[in-house]
């Protein structure tokens, strides 16, 4: 029977994504191409929290126990995001990679963004915790919208199909 990974696995598997790096780096500095790959497999931990948390906004999903986890779980993998822009892993660094340039070279930007992004997680873990349903799904759009305008600012456009 297939079983879906429980939410701190994966919270943990990025924490040892994270920490795996900056173990690295005291060796010999963090490579591009690990970075680039911390920061997609970052952006994977980070979906797999969103889903139940968009199908709890929608209605589409029971409100319980892990929602509130998951939304926690945001907030924590928020936290780590700046080690995923430790080191310069754009499309024209690394291949592969989605990242723009201008992730760097807009570096006051991009950390604003980024905290925004932790404090608008923060909030959302918070009201998962009061378990409103309605003011989880206003504040998971909040959330959205931040995670929206970084990928609008700083990755490469999806292609459309």
């Amino acid at each position: 029977m297939l079983t879906t990974p429980k939410p701190f696995v994966l919270v943990g598997a990025a924490v040892a994504m994270s920490c795996a790096i900056a173990s690295q780096a005291w060796a010999d500095g963090p490579k591009p191409e690990a970075i680039a790959k911390l920061r997609q497999g970052f952006m994977q931990a980070q979906k797999f929290q969103v889903s139940h948390i968009a199908a709890v906004s929608k209605g589409k999903a029971e409100f319980t126990d892990e929602t509130v986890q998951r939304a926690q779980n945001l907030a924590n993998l928020a936290l780590i995001i700046p080690d995923a822009f430790a080191v310069r892993s754009d499309k024209d660094t690394v291949e592969g990679a989605n990242a723009l340039a201008k992730a760097w070279d807009d570096a006051e930007g991009r950390n604003k963004l980024i905290s925004r992004l932790q404090k608008e997680t923060a909030r959302l873990a918070q009201i998962a915790q009061e378990r409103d349903s309605e003011a989880l799904a206003a504040q998971f759009k909040r959330v959205g919208n931040v995670c929206k305008s970084c990928h609008d600012d700083y990755r490469k456009p999806n292609k459309k199909k």
